[in-house]
C-alpha cells in the first residue's frame, strides 16, 4: 500500500479524483490529509481480500481501494471517502 501526504494525494485514485476538501458529519470542514492506495491487484492480500463480499447489507470491497483521509477544522474527527479499482 502507498501512503501519499497533502493536496498531492487526491490523484492517486482508481476512479475521480478526490475533492481537496470534504464536509464532516458535523457540517465543518474537512481537509485532506492523505490518501492509502493499493498499489497492484495482482499482488494478493488486498483488504478485499478480508472478508467476502455477501448479499442483502453485507457489502465488502471487491477490487483494490483508495482511502482518502480528511480531518474536520472544526471537531477534529476523520472523514474517510474511497473508492476501487
Amino acid at each position: 500500500m502507498k501512503v501519499v501526504k497533502g493536496i498531492k494525494a487526491v490523484t492517486c485514485t482508481f476512479q475521480d479524483q478526490f475533492p481537496q476538501n470534504t464536509i464532516c458529519e458535523c457540517g465543518g470542514f474537512a481537509r485532506i490529509a492523505f490518501v492509502a492506495i493499493e498499489e497492484d491487484d495482482r499482488f494478493p492480500n488486498c483488504v478485499a481480500d478480508l472478508h467476502e463480499n455477501q448479499e442483502h447489507g453485507k457489502f465488502w470491497p471487491h477490487d483494490c481501494i483508495a482511502v482518502a483521509v480528511y480531518f474536520c477544522e472544526e471537531c477534529a474527527k476523520p472523514v474517510t471517502l474511497w473508492n476501487q479499482a
